[in-house]
């Protein structure tokens, strides 16, 4: 078994790479990248104090339920077990010791490929449904609460407590070929295409400047996204790249300043009662919005577990134009190097510079 297989499968290169929210975020929780490492996940963006909990409902999955998963294991314990019966072969000379080495690896080798060969006929006897083959389906809650911590400690977080849910469907295995259909020298290894359709809602007061009351706000902000992802084998390292563009609905909330406003509820004497609320100060502003996302992954094949994610977000044709980008620095569970654990990233928005971190959960 080549090498370059064992690196593919350290990916998990079956049908399970895609549709849910990854963890690949920037400093406003927003990514171009979806995947499904697990039947359900989790990821909150501590920089905007903003969860994402999704959950992936995969048709064909139900069909062959882990064989592929499990068969991918095999394949990679076998592109091990005979690098290093070759290894064995060059580097031992003592012919009693090489005869015991190479005993105990092949009768390992065998168990695997039986193991194998037990789990190539249970996929053939479980044909996935050709009506459903490669489809996904995902919902998804988002959500920021009004109590702000992360904010305050981070001096970050200014956009307003808002909920909102989703739901994308998509198709996996757009041009790439099953991975037991691979071979050494192709490059595409998996690729899926989704649109994510999300709508989110929010309650906020503003104060324009030089004015002397609170607006209250009631804002209902959307976004349909088509997203295409793929997964690349290059040279040292396996490529995850996203691209994505679509339409929103969006204010200019994170622009503006945030402020305590101090409201007079009775006064007697030289006592005062206020009440106090947080407020945006400035010229408030609502736009339809071209989001366009991209994210760069590099996930290097000796350290499955670092992801370098290079990413651009921006937001064209609206009176409320961004732009924005960074890098940052991810971990992963090293037997799975896209089931990320956590991640930091810097980079600027509008020149300003930003940070964010980011925790994720799949269960």
């Amino acid at each position: 078994m080549k090498k370059w297989l064992a690196g593919a499968l350290l990916l998990g290169c079956s049908s399970v790479l895609y549709c849910q929210t990854s963890a690949y975020q920037d400093a406003d929780g927003t990514s171009s990248i979806f995947l499904a490492n697990a039947k359900a996940s989790i990821t909150y963006n501590v920089s905007d104090s903003k969860f994402n909990i999704g959950y992936l409902y995969e048709p064909a999955a139900t069909k062959v339920p882990d064989f592929e998963a499990q068969l991918a294991q095999d394949l990679l314990h076998i592109s091990k077990l005979e690098d290093k019966l070759e290894d064995v072969k060059n580097t031992i000379k003592d012919q009693t010791e090489l005869k015991m080495k190479t005993e105990d690896y092949q009768k390992k080798l065998d168990d695997y490929k039986a193991d194998a060969d037990r789990l190539r006929a249970e996929i053939k006897a479980n044909p996935k449904s050709h009506c459903w083959t490669g489809c996904e389906f995902g919902i998804s809650l988002t959500g920021k609460p009004e109590s702000d911590l992360t904010g305050q400690i981070l001096q970050s977080g200014k956009t307003p407590a808002d909920f909102g849910g989703g739901f994308l469907i998509g198709r996996h295995g757009i041009g790439a070929k099953d991975i037991f259909a691979q071979g050494p020298m192709d490059v595409l290894r998996d690729d899926w295409f989704l649109v994510n359709v999300t709508y989110d809602r929010s309650t906020f007061n503003t104060v324009a400047t030089g004015a002397t009351t609170a607006v209250a706000q009631h804002f209902n902000g959307f976004t349909i996204l088509p997203v295409y992802n793929a997964l690349l084998n290059i040279p040292g390292f396996s490529f995850l790249g996203g691209v994505g563009a679509g339409v929103n609905r969006t204010n200019n909330t994170g622009d503006l300043k945030k402020v305590q406003i101090s409201t007079s509820q009775s006064s007697s004497g030289s006592v005062s009662v206020v009440s106090q609320s947080s407020a945006f100060l400035g010229t408030y502003q609502e736009a339809i919005g071209v989001p366009v996302y991209s994210d760069f992954v590099f996930i290097p094949k000796k350290l499955p577990w670092l992801g370098i994610d290079a990413f651009q977000r921006s937001n064209v044709a609206t009176t409320n134009r961004s732009a924005n980008g960074g890098v940052g620095l991810y971990f992963a569970k090293p037997s799975n190097p896209t089931a990320v654990l956590g991640g930091l990233s810097v980079g600027w928005k509008n020149g300003k510079a930003t940070a964010s971190i980011v925790a994720g959960w799949s269960f």
